[in-house]
């Protein structure tokens, strides 16, 4: 599944920004890239894609020296679709500077049920007053197609302990039954109600849609661990946000909600190096084949076929593109690729 690791560079666009909070916004004036040993737990729900979810997320971050830090991320819960079991874990290794902004690398594995994914991105945040710009830009690597992966936020605190933010993610991994959602807009706020010398304690929720067939919204109660500071400064000073599975904060719905995707792209006009291997017990044919776009080779059917069967015609879509698709669901089989082929033959493609 791991086909290699991706070196990425993350661009920032300048922007303006308020000085309004002056007196509480961290300066260039030699701060640490973490502030000492802090960390988060939170806990959220929500509607992930139609489906119901409970998740429970928890980082640590630590110094590494003067300049750079590292976070650790963690994230467990379910989605109530299948009943299935989410799991996730994250680390950043970063340089920052309070007053300026972030770079760094972050590396991920979460896995849904049976499913799993790694995602590796290189991070950028750029603070500018009030205003904070947040890219993330790397790579997702699934069993039946990776993915190219980015993220841009623009965040803004109109008080110390109130951010509103949003953006648009991408990501377009594809896994045996799951892919990435493609574009989707991004709203998101955080709110700490209260905090001490112990703790903070915030409010968070966040929504994502494409504005067709996929929409997630969730929320949930944050709890900081560490100095008592304001929001604005606990994410310039001790943790900085990141992408494990779920939604706000350092968890993000990208990675962790994933849309049912049993119907695939199958029209001939988007494949190359098409061969013709086996015939199903059902009369089923099965080629193996390329997507234009990709080096991966995959077992699976043709769209055209199907087109010419009156009982079988039903599993065949157009997709917006204009492209056949096929909802392999109906028929009882599945894509799969030509490892899996290779070590299981037919099995690999009937269910």
């Amino acid at each position: 599944m791991r086909s290699g690791y991706l070196t990425t560079v993350s661009t920032l666009v300048l922007l303006a920004a308020s000085p309004a909070l002056a007196d509480d916004l961290p300066s260039t004036s030699g701060l640490p890239a973490v502030s000492g040993l802090n960390g988060k737990a939170a806990i959220l729900g929500g509607s992930f894609d139609g489906d119901g979810g409970a998740l429970a997320d928890l980082s640590v971050s630590l110094p590494l020296g003067h300049s750079f830090g590292f976070q650790a991320d963690g994230l467990f819960g379910y989605i109530s679709g299948d009943q299935e079991g989410v799991a996730a874990g994250a680390g950043h290794l970063f340089w920052r500077d309070p007053g300026i902004g972030l770079l760094g690398g972050y590396g991920a594995i979460m896995s849904i049920g049976d499913e799993e994914f790694y995602r590796y991105a290189g991070e950028a945040q750029l603070y500018l007053g009030q205003l904070a710009l947040e890219g993330f830009l790397g790579q997702d690597e699934a069993d039946l197609d990776d993915g190219i992966f980015w993220q841009g936020i623009a965040a803004y605190y109109l008080s110390e302990d109130l951010r509103l933010s949003g953006g648009v993610s991408y990501s377009n991994w594809r896994d045996d039954e799951l892919s990435g959602p493609g574009t989707v807009g991004v709203l998101g706020f955080e709110y700490q109600a209260s905090r001490n010398e112990q703790y903070g304690l915030s409010l968070f929720g966040e929504g994502r849609s494409d504005g067709d067939d996929f929409n997630a919204i969730w929320g949930g109660v944050r709890l900081y661990f560490g100095d008592n500071k304001s929001l604005i400064r606990r994410h310039r000073e001790d943790d900085p946000s990141g992408l494990v599975a779920g939604g706000a904060g350092s968890v993000d719905v990208d990675m962790p909600v994933p849309t049912p995707a049993p119907v695939f792209i199958s029209d001939s006009r988007l494949k190359r190096d098409i061969k013709h291997i086996a015939v199903l017990a059902n009369g089923l044919k099965l080629y193996s084949f390329k997507y234009l776009w990709s080096e991966m080779v995959y077992i699976g059917l043709m769209a055209q076929d199907l087109l010419t069967h009156k009982t079988r015609r039903n599993a065949v879509v157009r997709a917006p593109s204009g492209f056949y698709a096929v909802d392999y669901s109906k028929l009882g089989v599945r894509m799969a690729t030509i490892n899996e082929w290779r070590e299981k033959g037919m099995a690999a493609v009937v269910r």
